[in-house]
């Protein structure tokens, strides 16, 4: 049985997580747009900010107790964790959501001759394909 405890360790950690991906995706996206970096520049720039605020969100719960401690010790799990599809972004057109829709789109038994293009867009847009056969 869950307990309210319980809930609310799920709730703050799950919390924390989300927020330090969302907050140091933002930072970072802004940084790098900013600057108008590209290539390996964003993705070092990036995956530097990132562990910088993982480790800041780290101190910050090592000065805490309970819940908050919680909250800022998963964050900065997120912070660094999101780093990942920064990589896979570098590496892959369209990111985590290209490689999604390409993977669709091959186990929908596209034939051979078919050409999926996949168009590159920010996370935020949405990821386009067009099948010709």
């Amino acid at each position: 049985m869950i307990t309210a405890r319980d809930a609310k360790v799920m709730i703050v950690g799950g919390a924390g997580g989300a927020a330090g991906v969302a907050f140091s995706e933002f930072v970072s996206e802004f940084v790098s747009k900013y600057f108008e970096l590209t290539g390996t520049k964003r993705l070092a720039v990036k995956g530097v900010i990132k562990v910088i605020f993982g480790i800041i969100f780290w101190l910050i719960a090592g000065r805490l107790t309970g819940l908050g401690s919680l909250f800022f010790e998963i964050a900065s799990y997120g912070s660094f964790a999101s780093i990942a599809l920064d990589i896979v972004d570098y590496f892959v057109p369209g990111g985590a959501t290209g490689a999604a829709v390409a993977t669709a789109v091959s186990m929908k038994g596209v034939p051979a001759r078919a050409v999926a293009e996949i168009i590159e867009r920010p996370r935020s847009e949405a990821v386009s394909v067009t099948v010709r056969g």
